[in-house]
């Protein structure tokens, strides 16, 4: 197990790792305390081999990672072959795996638990199965990308490239008549269990809303006219019915109130990477002696990292970012009333994070809790965000020499960690005629492009005697007139008046 602290906050990956990833020492002292001999490093290899769920890997890479809603089993598919695996918190381990035909693109818990849950897979198939296994199958009419449940009637909701959403009673085993979506494909579907609304994100840059009781929407909201943006995430915050987060193709996160048609806040994640997936992660506070739920978080994921963030101000808490060669990620799952996060990745391993900031250890995790609580005794990691590493010999330059010693400039290695908001005003005002300098430049280098770009003269070489018409070109006029003059034409032409 390893651990970082950024901006104050500790990260703690749980995953097993197969070497050590660089990191960036606080005074050159590693995360396991000062080295003594072999026993330090004994136990700082035992640390980097702890894994929380046995087994938590597939061959290939994993698609999707849920949480039953009893909090007691993890459900993750992955490929290849494609397989669903369970894994039960309370022994830390695998509990079964079942293998499929194919792939599974989305999948939903039908219960509190594993026994009951629908697999939507690349050959359009719905697959629902029961505690014993595979139980009824059904073949959509075209090709699913998401698929959701309404518990109220008892329906799996399934959209794909078509713009409608197939409903699966499952009461009946059969397909009752659609839902119409005026986008031309759906690529997301959200419910809210409190109102019962279904959230459908197109990828046309709209969000519809709609009433499992009627065929059409009864709302609409338009977030990208003509801007090329796809609806990539929808999700209802659990405390607050009314309030729904959107993320899209482009890496753009927007909170609404379904009261109103304007975002109540924009978070972008600055990388231009879709949104994976969204959550409002909640845990459990103390209150005048009393337990209740909190919420005040979104957690926010595309293809490279996580990023927690404050869902009334939008600042960022802290970002999970998985290191480079475990590939992409392609699913989010936060336990819930727990800090502990999972990453379903493009790689074979899933990755493991706790957070104490979200959120406690779980019951089954309580050795989590001791675990951290030593590690905070030792030094921590110190990530550096938003800082730009500056050589001693430069800093004199950008007339930061007093506040070596401060808290402003953080020494390493051969330089100094800068603030970027405190480098680039200390450039600037060293500077202040840089971007003039750099304008100039610009223009000469333009000019020299057209100049090369104009037609020259070129001038014959004559082919006897060039060393005669050499000085004849840069000597007096008169001398150099006799290069085009006829009657010495021969002189430079012929090869038998060549001057030996």
């Amino acid at each position: 197990m390893t651990a970082v602290e950024i901006n104050g906050v500790c990260v703690y990956n749980l995953s097993r790792q197969s070497g050590v990833s660089p990191r960036w020492p606080k005074h050159g002292v590693s995360m396991a305390g000062p080295s003594s001999g072999g026993g330090s490093s004994a136990a700082q290899s035992a640390d980097r081999s702890l894994e929380l769920l046995q087994g938590l890997e597939f061959s290939t890479a994993s698609t999707r990672v849920k949480a039953s809603r009893d909090g007691d089993y993890l459900l993750v598919s992955g490929v290849h072959p494609p397989a669903v695996k369970a894994f039960e918190f309370r022994n830390l381990s695998q509990k079964f795996e079942r293998r499929v035909d194919a792939e599974v693109v989305d999948f939903q818990l039908l219960s509190d638990d594993y026994s009951k849950m629908a697999l939507l897979c690349a050959d359009r198939a719905v697959r629902v199965h029961a505690r014993f296994g595979a139980y009824h199958s059904v073949r959509t009419p075209r090709q699913g990308r998401t698929i959701a449940y309404d518990a109220m009637s008892a329906e799996a909701l399934v959209a794909g490239s078509a713009p409608q959403i197939w409903r699966l009673n499952l009461s009946r085993g059969s397909l009752m008549s659609p839902l119409h979506s005026a986008s031309p494909a759906v690529n997301v579907l959200g419910r809210s269990p409190a109102l019962g609304i279904l959230v459908a994100g197109g990828d046309d840059g709209v969000v519809e809303c709609f009433d499992v009781r009627q065929r059409t929407a009864i709302g609409r909201l338009v977030l990208s006219a003509g801007r090329g943006e796809e609806v990539t995430a929808v999700r209802f915050s659990s405390s607050d019915a009314v309030r729904l987060a959107i993320g899209t193709s482009k890496g753009e996160v927007q909170l609404y109130d379904l009261r109103s048609s304007k975002p109540l806040l924009r978070k972008d994640h600055r990388n231009g990477e879709p949104i994976v997936d969204l959550k409002f992660p909640s845990c459990v506070g103390d209150s005048g002696g009393g337990h209740h739920l909190r919420e005040g978080f979104v957690v926010s994921a595309d293809k490279r990292a996580a990023k927690v963030w404050s869902a009334a101000t939008g600042e960022s808490l802290v970002t999970i970012q998985p290191p480079a060669e475990s590939g992409e990620i392609n699913d989010l799952c936060i336990l819930p009333r727990s800090g502990l996060v999972f990453l379903a990745m493009d790689a074979p391993h899933l990755l493991t994070y706790f957070v104490p900031q979200l959120g406690p250890a779980p019951a089954w995790g309580s050795f989590l809790e001791h675990v951290t609580e030593e590690m905070e005794e030792a030094t921590m990691d110190t990530v550096f965000v938003d800082y730009k590493f500056v050589a001693r010999d430069e800093v004199p330059k950008l007339g930061l020499g007093h506040l070596i010693g401060t808290n402003l400039l953080r020494p390493y290695m051969h330089g100094f960690f800068v603030n970027h908001r405190l480098y680039d005003k200390a450039r600037r005002l060293s500077r202040p005629f840089e971007y003039e300098e750099y304008r100039l430049g610009r223009v000469r280098e333009r000019v020299e492009e057209k100049r090369t770009q104009r037609i020259s003269v070129r001038k014959r070489v004559p082919r006897v005697n060039r060393a005669l018409a050499d000085r004849l070109s840069t000597a007096s006029i008169k001398r150099a007139r006799l290069l085009d003059d006829d009657r010495f034409a021969a002189l430079f032409n012929d090869s038998r008046f060549r001057i030996t």
